[in-house]
């Protein structure tokens, strides 16, 4: 089975940067991947592939050292099922809320006895040429993405999900938090572009950075991380595309 090298830089505490891929075009990622990114995440979510166009996608990043990622449109064990089976080696699931979603995320993207994947990675393990290596290796070499969507989700569980210790990344999704009014009444994304100054939008927006940042800190630096297994989060701000070790 290829090897993750964005999961070892990650373990080892290092930066990696790349891009989500959103427009569906298979000559866009073949590009993307010969300018050097060391990831590229298809994004699903958002936009209308299906599993023949995201494996196409797949199909073009061969032949280059990117590691193929996928965003799933939701927590659903057979999104990741199929783009696991398809060749992603790395799923990336949004709105996560609590960290019971991190833990059953975790379980579908491994082979039991770790996880509840089933077996049937066709594409994945060189259409089973491969097979024995992958089902070995799997486990230890799919990179895992949370993206927290929600305000409550940054405020009270950023300690929760770096406890589950198999989930490499957490990644809070700023716009998608500053979307939601303190008081829950919908905010509307083109005012927000066009006015970032109102008071609302900002001081949403300021909350979360901090609260998600502060979350990182006392995580990594305070009492409650004694284990010497390495973490990942970042803060997914607009235009942005880092993984930032904590």
């Amino acid at each position: 089975m290829r090897s993750n090298q964005v999961r070892d830089k990650i373990k080892k505490g290092e930066a990696s940067i790349g891009c989500f891929l959103g427009l569906g075009s298979p000559t866009v990622a073949e590009l993307m991947a010969r300018a050097g990114f060391e990831w590229l995440v298809i994004e699903t979510e958002h936009n209308g592939l299906d599993s023949a166009e995201i494996q196409n996608m797949l199909m073009a990043l061969n032949g280059s050292s990117t590691i193929p990622l996928v965003r799933i449109p939701s927590l659903n064990s057979d999104y990741i099922q199929r783009a696991l089976d398809l060749g992603a080696l790395g799923i990336v699931v949004p709105m996560i809320r609590t960290a019971d979603d991190v833990r059953q995320f975790i379980r579908a993207t491994r082979f039991p006895p770790e996880g509840t994947r089933s077996f049937g990675p066709l594409r994945a393990s060189n259409y089973m040429f491969d097979a024995n290596d992958y089902f070995c290796h799997a486990n230890s070499n799919i990179l895992t993405m949370a993206i927290l969507g929600t305000k409550e989700a940054v405020q009270k569980l950023v300690e929760q999900f770096l406890e589950v210790r198999q989930v490499r990344g957490l990644a809070g999704h700023t716009e998608a938090v500053t979307f939601s009014h303190p008081d829950g009444i919908p905010m509307d994304p083109a005012r927000f572009r066009s006015s970032p100054g109102e008071t609302g939008s900002m001081r949403l927006t300021m909350e979360f950075n901090s609260t998600f940042c502060r979350g990182m800190l006392k995580t990594r630096y305070g009492e409650m991380d004694k284990s010497d297994e390495p973490r990942t989060v970042s803060a997914q701000c607009v235009g942005g595309c880092g993984i930032r070790p904590s």
